[in-house]
């Protein structure tokens, strides 16, 4: 049977501006991320991520990003990614 191969959580970041002539804009970010890489067969695999970064001053302030991949095994070192 196949399953779960890999997960992974993150949730810190920090991110700054420099701007000459500009006032301060160093903003301090948070990080909710995770990736799943799931095996369906010997030479099929699915991964997914998904990352949300808001500001911690003005959570209306964020990023989000999604992204899917599903892999198909042609030969030992050749694969074929639909995302």
């Amino acid at each position: 049977m196949y399953g779960l191969l890999e997960t992974d959580y993150d949730l810190r970041e920090r991110r700054y501006e420099n701007r000459s002539g500009s006032p301060n804009t160093e903003t301090d970010y948070g990080r909710l991320a995770e990736s799943l890489t799931w095996k369906l067969s010997p030479r099929i695999s699915f991964t997914e991520k998904l990352e949300f970064v808001p500001s911690l001053e003005d959570i209306s302030d964020f990023c989000a990003r999604f992204e899917a991949t599903l892999s198909f095994g042609r030969m030992q070192n050749l694969t074929f990614n639909l995302s």
